[in-house]
């Protein structure tokens, strides 16, 4: 029986042994050849075989039934028991902060405007105030192509392309790809992505920028944040600052209830999101307006940034590598 692993199989062993013409039937029909003193006791231990043998048969047969049914609920959709969750797809974190921050802006009266991702050197660089012996200007930051354009280093150039083309007031962000020669790492990429403000109109103040930003802030990290400006230098802007807001992580005071330092800020209470600034006069006589008519602002910072401190987020190539474990959870 050891060899049996089917019902035909297990056939062939009974009529081999019971059958008509089996191995069973043969030795009862030679009883009558015995003598008599010995066709009791012969008959005897064919009837103990038999029995013996239906015994195995049975027992084999419930076996083999038993593994046909295993095979048949291993292979089988039982409608009884609950269905595997469906798997609903989420936009990337990135584009989420992206839609957020942007529409953050629309509700208050501004355009989101987008633009080529290839520039000239003139919109890139000379257009907002950046000479051509600036360090941003060589190589080692820029990619250059053949046709002497390159991949855009900023979004910054919208600015300078919208003001060209429309009269003040101006109100527009500009979110989009930006690319500069930069070592992979927790922080930086050779491509990340930009969120570039412009509010160009009489009377506007650096007071107008924070209240917007604060915002901002508030709406993307919640109610308690706040905003501070240090002084910084950029071509393009006058006076020029770099923007803090207070950490998500530890609500500004740069320590965790349980006495340790943040780690999303450091200890300092204070995260760094981008540069601002009021719109350089010489940049606004290049667009053509008077810098004495109107005056505006300008900010840029990374999308990426915005999305690191608003998912609690330490390395920047998590947003990139897109591990379906990391984006559920982020969804």
């Amino acid at each position: 029986m050891a060899g049996v692993d089917d019902e035909a199989g297990l056939e062939a062993v009974r009529v081999r042994f019971l059958g008509r013409s089996g191995e069973i039937t043969t030795l009862r029909r030679g009883i009558g050849a015995l003598p008599p003193a010995e066709r009791p006791d012969a008959g005897k231990v064919i009837n103990a075989a038999v029995e013996s043998l239906e015994a195995m048969l049975t027992e084999k047969s419930r076996e083999l039934g038993r593994r046909a049914l295993d095979a048949a609920l291993a292979t089988s959709i039982d409608v009884t028991f609950p269905g595997a969750p469906s798997r609903a797809g989420s936009l990337h974190p990135l584009r989420r902060t992206l839609e957020d921050a942007c529409g953050y802006f629309e509700r208050r009266g501004f355009a989101v405007v987008l633009g080529n991702e290839i520039e000239t050197e003139y919109y890139n660089f000379d257009a907002l105030n950046i000479p051509p012996d600036h360090p941003a200007r060589e190589g080692l930051d820029s990619f250059y192509l053949r046709s002497g354009a390159l991949l855009r280093t900023h979004t910054s150039p919208m600015q300078v392309r919208t003001m060209q083309a429309n009269p003040p007031p101006i109100a527009i962000v500009t979110p989009g790809k930006a690319y500069r020669r930069d070592a992979v790492d927790a922080r930086h990429s050779y491509m990340f992505h930009q969120l570039e403000g412009l509010l160009v109109a009489p009377g506007i103040h650096l007071g107008h920028l924070k209240g917007m930003l604060t915002g901002l802030f508030r709406e993307l990290f919640g109610p308690a944040q706040t905003v501070r400006f240090r002084p910084s230098f950029f071509p393009f802007t006058e006076p020029s600052a770099e923007i803090d807001t207070t950490c998500p992580g530890c609500a500004g005071s740069g320590s965790l209830a349980d006495g340790n330092a943040c780690r999303t800020c450091g200890g300092s209470g204070w995260i760094e999101m981008g540069g601002a600034g009021m719109v350089h006069p010489g940049v606004l006589r290049e667009s053509g307006y008077d810098p004495d008519a109107v005056s505006g602002w300008a900010f840029g910072m990374g999308i990426e940034r915005l999305a690191m401190v608003r998912h609690g987020i330490d390395d920047i190539r998590v947003l990139f590598e897109n591990d379906p474990r990391v984006l559920a959870q982020l969804a």
